[in-house]
């Protein structure tokens, strides 16, 4: 996410791909998983990747409240 421009990884990451779906259940993305887990949005995680030392923080704290 630190990367500058557009890149193909943070298309990806950030759920920017155009097109539709086949009904069903509706779609449960990785993004909406991170978010519900961290309880942040995403431009609040956008800037915190800018920190690293405040990223691994909150990852570490995230991934301790999983289990």
């Amino acid at each position: 996410m630190r990367r500058l421009g557009e890149c193909l990884e943070k298309t990806v990451i950030q759920g920017c791909i155009h097109g539709s779906r086949l009904r069903g259940r509706t779609a449960r993305s990785w993004i909406n998983d991170i978010l519900e887990a961290t309880n942040c949005t995403l431009g609040q995680l956008l800037r915190l990747t800018e920190d690293r030392q405040a990223w691994r923080q909150m990852v570490h704290s995230a991934s301790n409240h999983q289990h």
